[in-house]
């Protein structure tokens, strides 16, 4: 799905240079998180906020994700060529390139991260994009030799720093891993 991840954010970078707005960025718990709710929409096709908070907490993501859907029929019987269905897909995240509300938000100035979720079974095909703010691109996190945290990655808004930072457990948010304040960053 790597392919038509990396084809919808051409499209999705396409249109904001049109607009004038900077590109987006992927966001690769986002992209988890879409994919989860997507699995949900399929099954169900009910919206849940509940829902939708509960996979954005379990799968890590960071910031208030506003989520569009795009959906595109399979025809029965039909044989596909491309087993990721790209052009299905494209069909579903085009959809969305053609309504006013949800350009809007694509194209938003706001916007910094995309993350993209699939789903599908024998009749549709559909496409989750969380949409969200960061100030700061976050690309991968590792432990340190020094018992620490790595964090690699930058800062999108050159008016944004980042002066301090608390580390905490997944399991329990209340406990701190690490502080780290301006001498250590």
């Amino acid at each position: 799905m790597r392919k038509v991840r990396r084809e919808i954010m051409r499209t999705i970078n396409v249109y904001r240079a049109k607009f004038g707005v900077p590109e987006v960025n992927f966001d690769q718990f986002g992209n988890e998180a879409a994919d989860d709710y997507a699995k949900h929409l399929l099954e169900t096709n009910e919206p849940n906020e509940e829902i939708l908070k509960k996979i954005c907490e379990a799968r890590g993501t960071v910031g208030e994700a506003k989520v569009i859907v795009g959906n595109a029929g399979l025809e029965e019987n039909a044989e596909f060529r491309d087993k990721n269905k790209l052009d299905e897909y494209m069909d579903a995240h085009g959809l969305l390139l053609e309504l006013q509300h949800e350009l809007g938000m694509l194209t938003a100035k706001n916007i910094t991260h995309v993350g993209i979720g699939f789903a599908e079974n024998e009749s549709e095909v559909k496409v989750v994009e969380f949409l969200t703010e960061k100030s700061v691109m976050v690309n991968k996190i590792e432990p340190a030799d020094d018992g620490g945290v790595n964090v690699h990655g930058f800062v999108l808004n050159p008016a944004v720093g980042l002066y301090a930072a608390r580390i905490i457990a997944k399991s329990n948010p209340k406990k701190d891993l690490a502080v780290v304040g301006p001498s250590g960053i």
